[in-house]
């Protein structure tokens, strides 16, 4: 188990919320590029905070950074203590999402879809943050980055995982 105490962040700031973004981007390059994590992570690091993608295609987080350049140090420490954790415990983290999702095999997901669900689970066993903002999170970065399906799908899967783990919504 990881040794990371959890962010030191108000709940839903934009600097919690990029550092999950980044923490997804990586993933899925882990996922889906079969790239090693410390190497995905910089990459996205990288073009989270240099886009140079037009204003209307940036997420909340993105855009707010663009305009503050505030808060980039909280996002990076984030993401890069969050994607080591879920890299070490992702078998453990696959577990209960396997055990919650009894439809779905994780290997049927989409790989957006998977690796919301992986930080979503993280964070619920964890405690970090409160369960019902937690998934709120995931929720919007599902809207962002997934299909019409993808926010209710990961909001039943998080809300399921809540109630087979006893966490307090």
């Amino acid at each position: 188990m990881t040794d990371w105490n959890g962010p030191t962040l108000t709940t839903r700031s934009h600097e919690l919320r990029a550092g999950r973004e980044i923490t997804l981007k990586a993933l899925y390059s882990v996922d889906v590029g079969d790239i090693a994590p410390p190497v995905a992570w910089q990459r996205c690091q990288d073009a989270f905070f240099l886009s140079v993608s037009p204003p209307s295609s940036l997420s909340q987080p993105q855009a707010h950074f663009m305009a503050t350049g505030q808060g980039i140090d909280a996002s990076i420490d984030v993401a890069r203590h969050m994607l080591q954790a879920i890299a070490i415990e992702r078998m453990d983290i696959d577990t209960i999402i396997r055990k919650s999702s009894k439809r779905w095999r994780i290997s049927r997901m989409q790989p957006i879809e998977r690796n919301i669900l992986r930080i979503g689970t993280f964070e619920l066993i964890k405690g970090f943050i409160p369960a019902r903002d937690v998934i709120y999170d995931c929720v919007e970065l599902a809207k962002f980055y997934g299909d019409e399906p993808t926010p209710g799908f990961i909001n039943g899967i998080l809300d399921q995982i809540c109630q087979d783990n006893q966490i307090a919504l």
